[in-house]
């Protein structure tokens, strides 16, 4: 009798542990996710939908610049393409102290937000895809996650971290110096200020994004604004892998494709060209 109650008992425990990592099929639409630091908003297209983790740039959040982000999530929903956005922490809704912010823990988080995707069985192929600080921060998570990353898209790419440094330098000297002596540092951006710590400064001269983009062997799209002056990836990370990537330059459009203008073509031409790659090289 006594053997047969701890039979039961061990049963009892491995179905409890079974229940316990059944993952539950997720609700059609917009959910919040927490991850460890950090929120996101999963937009489920359906069972076994591919999925694009969507990373935003610097200063920015989730939703990305005049909703970027949203606009470009419901058109890859009603494509049939799950996304999931994320704030990086110190970021948007994330609870975690702005002036910590790195690009190290930037890509710790997106590890975590890819890790959750892939555990998913209802999600189909997953690609990444960034804005600006976000796309460096995309292809070093892609070079380190070949297998499970089928695409990458990138828009208004850097081609090294440091040139967030050489920005910031250009708005004030003075406050770099303080943020690497004293820790942390006010920055007025001229739309908003933030407050950057010198995690961040020291991060960035950590990754070689150009070995990195090498390494990535998936298909890439990257779009830039004919006038954008900030990057030069269409030519420096386009020619590394010209087999693989499709470079688009959008005409009068900048940095952030003219999202506060009074010409839609720009943003309009953005986001129809990114879901119809998807839709192309994903399943």
């Amino acid at each position: 009798m006594k053997k047969i109650t701890i039979i039961i008992l061990a049963a009892t425990i491995l179905l409890a542990s079974c229940q316990t990592f059944k993952q539950e099929p997720l609700a059609m639409g917009e959910q919040e996710i927490a991850f460890s630091n950090t929120v996101g908003i999963f937009n489920n297209a359906g069972n076994k939908a591919p999925a694009v983790l969507l990373l935003h740039g610097f200063a920015s959040n989730k939703d990305e610049v005049a909703g970027l982000y949203v606009r470009l999530s419901e058109e890859l929903f009603k494509a049939g393409i799950s996304t999931l956005r994320i704030d990086f922490r110190g970021w948007g809704d994330s609870s975690f102290p702005m002036e910590l912010s790195s690009i190290d823990n930037m890509i710790l988080d997106a590890e975590e937000a890819l890790q959750w995707l892939k555990s998913r069985k209802d999600v189909g192929d997953v690609a990444i895809h960034g804005f600006s600080l976000g796309a460096g921060v995309a292809i070093n998570v892609a070079a380190n996650n070949n297998k499970n990353i089928k695409a990458m898209g990138l828009w208004s790419a850097v081609s090294t971290f440091e040139s967030e440094q050489e920005e910031m330098e250009s708005i004030s000297m003075d406050a770099v110096n303080k943020a690497m002596t004293e820790g942390k540092a006010e920055f007025d951006l001229g739309w908003r200020t933030v407050n950057l710590g010198k995690d961040f400064f020291v991060s960035l001269s950590k990754y070689d994004l150009l070995k990195d983009y090498e390494n990535y062997k998936g298909n890439v799209l990257m779009i830039a604004g004919a006038e954008d002056e900030l990057v030069v990836s269409l030519k420096i990370l386009g020619s590394l892998a010209s087999d693989r990537t499709e470079t688009v330059a959008i005409a009068d459009a900048g940095h952030i494709f003219a999202v506060f203008s009074d010409n839609p073509k720009p943003a309009n031409q953005l986001i129809e060209k990114t879901v119809t790659w998807y839709k192309e090289n994903l399943k």
